[in-house]
């Protein structure tokens, strides 16, 4: 069940960041977050979860085995395809 963000059980990380809990069960965790500009966390690891990153303002950094990759929203006019890789 994905709950709204008004009814999502929700915390507070850092400095000024916030999370809120949308859906949280073993097989699938939904976190929507907000991070103040200059805001980051701690270099971690999970041991097995898959985790999504939308942008929906500025641009979020992201550090991933020593590489810094930029992200920034993704306009609604931009032309994009969603494509599935066999494996």
């Amino acid at each position: 069940m994905i709950r709204s963000r008004e009814t999502a059980p929700h915390h507070t990380w850092r400095e000024g960041c916030k999370g809120w809990r949308r859906c949280d069960t073993p097989e699938l965790c939904v976190m929507r977050e907000t991070m103040p500009p200059d805001a980051a966390e701690e270099r971690h690891r999970h041991a097995a979860v898959c985790q999504v990153f939308p942008v929906l303002s500025g641009t979020l950094t992201m550090g991933l085995d020593g590489i810094e990759h930029r992200m920034a929203p993704m306009r609604p006019s931009k032309c994009h395809r969603a494509r599935r890789i066999r494996q």
